[in-house]
């Protein structure tokens, strides 16, 4: 049964056993791809992003079922599309968890289980902030945090987010010391110019080489060790990228920029970077530098105007993100 949005069915029942999610007789298999969950419901009428406290994050939200699927940015796989949390906005009506900007306009009434049919059974964590309970590769977080029981619960009827604990991706150590290319190089008059070329041959077409993981960098680091949790530049991390030398050759390559603050080259320098500020917009980006790339044909920047204005002025079409 394909539960798309525009359909009266109110899903009856969902249940979560191993990496299974399955809502009415259809599983989604986690790590789960947004792909699969749009098959299933049909696209969602909303879509926020939001790059505050707990971002940058995007949220998918179903409001016919009463459901939000979540996507965090500074997580494993995130530029595969994968979603690592749902909240589900359970009960007669529907109650806020915290302080959420948009909430789904209908609740969700089916019945939530474990284990093909096991009530949910929610004791005091550690910390005794919140009731959750973990079971196989999900963790579940019933709101509000306060004035609940312990215990087996078989009608739940508050806000319940369930997280799935992604695994960490397979890591082939790098060699991340570099030496002089001996060939032609890229030159460049701003570094974060620099930065969103590095995005697009490193991460987006894996042309260039090694793939700077700030995991695998801190493990070789023979300084001072390396915050991988930061929310501030990490230096090593920038000396690097700046040491960079990148082969001329692949200035062809380079035919779109879709910079975003979500791009893995940032998040490899401030790990927990919000994007709320404008640490890694493009300033002053040259006419020299930037008709190293006869084949952009496209931009969508976070810039100056004098930048923008300059990709204009080399028949780029360009705008801002």
């Amino acid at each position: 049964m394909i539960l798309k949005k525009d359909e009266i069915h109110k899903i009856q029942h969902i249940d979560f056993r191993g990496n299974v999610m399955e809502i009415d007789g259809e599983e989604l298999y986690f790590p789960l791809l947004l792909d699969d969950v749009i098959k299933l419901l049909g696209e969602p009428e909303t879509i926020r992003y939001d790059s505050e406290e707990y971002g940058p994050n995007e949220y998918y939200i179903y409001h016919n079922h009463g459901l939000v699927f979540e996507r965090n940015f500074c997580r494993p796989y995130h530029e595969k599309q994968i979603i690592d949390g749902i909240n589900i906005y359970c009960g007669e009506k529907v109650i806020p968890q915290r302080y959420e900007e948009e909430l789904p306009k209908q609740s969700c009434t089916a019945k939530i289980t474990v284990n093909e049919g096991r009530d949910l059974n929610f004791q005091w964590n550690k910390e005794k902030t919140w009731k959750d309970e973990k079971f196989g590769t999900f963790s579940f977080i019933r709101w509000p945090k306060t004035q609940l029981e312990n215990g087996p619960v078989s009608n739940i009827t508050y806000p319940l987010s369930v997280c799935f604990a992604i695994p960490e991706l397979p890591r082939v150590r790098a060699n991340y010391k570099l030496k002089p290319l001996k060939e032609d190089v890229l030159e460049f008059d701003t570094f974060n110019f620099k930065l969103a070329i590095i995005q697009v041959l490193m991460y987006e077409l894996k042309l260039l080489e090694p793939c700077f993981d700030i995991h695998d960098f801190a493990d070789q680091y023979d300084g001072k060790e390396i915050d991988t949790d930061s929310e501030k530049p990490i230096r090593p991390a920038i000396n690097w990228f700046k040491k960079l030398q990148i082969p001329k050759r692949l200035a062809e390559k380079v035919e779109e920029i879709n910079m975003s603050g979500g791009d893995d080259v940032y998040m490899n320098i401030i790990p927990l970077w919000h994007g709320t500020d404008q640490y890694f917009d493009l300033k002053n980006v040259t006419v020299q530098e930037l008709s190293q790339f006869k084949n952009l044909k496209t931009a969508s920047l976070m810039c100056d105007s004098h930048t923008l204005e300059t990709f204009i002025s080399l028949n780029i079409e360009s705008d801002y993100i």
